[in-house]
């Protein structure tokens, strides 16, 4: 999700409400940060977590930017819309990044970036590393 503008009113929100309480705990019992560097809050299941920090590497998320799982999304743009007027922070749209996607090409050794509406899948090579034309394959 993207909003219009970071302010510490969006950070507060997030990282304080009690209705993203058990996302915000889970994540760090599992020794994930919801909160990165670069201000970017990530709102998904433990296990979705290391797939889509691969996903996301070299790309520029920022502090008004949230990723969440499916099912926190109306809650996330509940609160934010919850937020007074003055702080002039609104959904600005969303990218979807399918966490089951994410999963299988993790478990089978893919790498997978996403740039805005482009995806980026580097797969491993089925070519032989032996000199002879046996074993080898074309995709």
């Amino acid at each position: 999700l993207k909003f219009s503008r970071p302010c510490e009113a969006l950070r507060d929100v997030l990282l304080k409400s009690d209705e993203l309480a058990a996302a915000r705990q889970s994540l760090e019992a599992a020794n994930f940060r919801v909160e990165l560097n670069s201000g970017l809050k990530i709102l998904v299941k433990p296990d979705h977590y290391e797939a889509l920090m691969v996903a996301i590497e070299g790309q520029a998320l920022y502090s008004e930017d949230v990723i969440v799982e499916p099912g926190f999304e109306s809650i996330v743009t509940g609160l934010v819309k919850g937020l007074k007027k003055k702080h002039k922070v609104y959904p600005r749209g969303s990218n979807v990044i399918p966490p089951g996607f994410l999963l299988a090409a993790k478990d089978a050794g893919m790498q997978v970036s996403f740039a805005r509406r482009v995806i980026t899948i580097k797969v491993p090579s089925l070519r032989s590393m032996t000199d002879t034309d046996e074993g080898r394959k074309t995709v």
